[in-house]
Parts: C-alpha cells; structure tokens; sequence
C-alpha cells in the first residue's frame, strides 16, 4: 500500500518516482483516444499495485479529471490530465481543471510539435512559462505542498521512441490535513 503523502517532501519525492516511472512509455498514437488511454494504463500501472483506485478503470468512465487516483479515507492523490492537441489553449484549458482539484500531485501530459533536443526544450520552456502565468492570472490560492507535473513528450521521427521533458512546481508549505472535531456539525441554515 502506498502511504498518502503527508508532508511537502513526501509530495515532491512521489512526484519524482512518478515521472521516473512514466520516462519512455508513452507512445506516439496518432489520435486522441489512443493517446489518453495509453496514458491512462501506464498511470493506473503505477498506481494500482498499491492499492490505489484508479479511473478510469479498464473502459470505465473518467471521474470528473482525466485520470484519479483516489486513496480510499484520504482522498484524491492524483488528479492528471492528458491532452493529444498541441494547442496552447487546449493545454491551459485542461490544465486549468486541475487548479481547482484538492490534491497533491497534478499531472498534465502534453505533446510537443518539436523535431529536435533544442526545439523541444525552448517549446517545453514556453508551456512552462505560459501555465505559470495561466496560474498567477487564473487562480490565486492554492494549497501548500502540492506539486504540478508538466510531462511533455516529442518524437525526433515519426514511429521512433519518445522523448520526455517533465517539469514540477511545488507550492511551499506543509500540507494542512486534518480530520473533523466533534463539535464540527452541519448546522441548519434554512427550512
């Protein structure tokens, strides 16, 4: 079982094992319903053998978010989504779905229109640069330790293996969890 992580560095070190884990297995599909799913097996294999519940499951529903892992008594501890257009605005829109998820990782799979190691990473760098503007401009608050993945991915030829830039961002801060007091109850507001 996979402990749910309960500090910032506990966060960002699942979030490292994780982009590890995704360095070299996702394919090149062409289109956007082999693209999603590819990358919704190989997260689910990375999750699943510890116990986590993933959706969507094998030909299931999405869960709100592309792909959930969910801790059952703890909550979402991933929340990922992937997107086959290489469109600037396609990439924020999904991106911005994860702003509003409580969770500590946030994972966006993209494509890169790049053909070469230099072009990539200046196209890589201009994602990056523009989601963190998105952030700044779209949400203002957002919970302590959690960490944003950018895993961007381009093929050098068509066919040929992938090649993968990932980015994090953490938010500073411990994470504030805490379970309910007695004295917390619903309290009537209206009849």
């Amino acid at each position: 079982m996979l402990d749910f992580p309960n500090s910032a560095p506990d966060i960002k070190k699942l979030a490292e094992k994780l982009v590890r884990h995704l360095h070299g297995k996702l394919e090149n599909t062409h289109d956007r319903k082999g693209w999603s799913g590819r990358n919704f097996k190989v997260l689910t294999e990375f999750f699943r053998p510890h116990g986590i519940a993933c959706f969507p499951g094998e030909d299931g529903p999405q869960f709100l978010w592309d792909f959930v892992g969910y801790v059952n008594g703890r909550g979402i501890l991933i929340a990922a989504e992937s997107e086959w257009s290489r469109e600037q605005g396609e990439v924020e829109y999904d991106f911005e779905k994860l702003l509003y998820v409580r969770s500590p990782i946030k994972l966006v799979l993209c494509r890169l229109r790049a053909t070469s190691g230099a072009e990539a990473e200046e196209e890589a760098k201009s994602i990056c640069s523009s989601l963190r503007n998105f952030m700044n401009s779209t949400c203002k608050n957002y919970s302590p330790g959690e960490v944003f993945i950018l895993y961007c991915v381009w093929w050098a030829i068509d066919g040929g293996p992938n090649r993968d830039i990932a980015y994090t961002l953490q938010v500073h801060g411990d994470p504030i969890c805490q379970p309910l007091d007695d004295d917390e109850q619903f309290q009537l507001v209206s009849r």
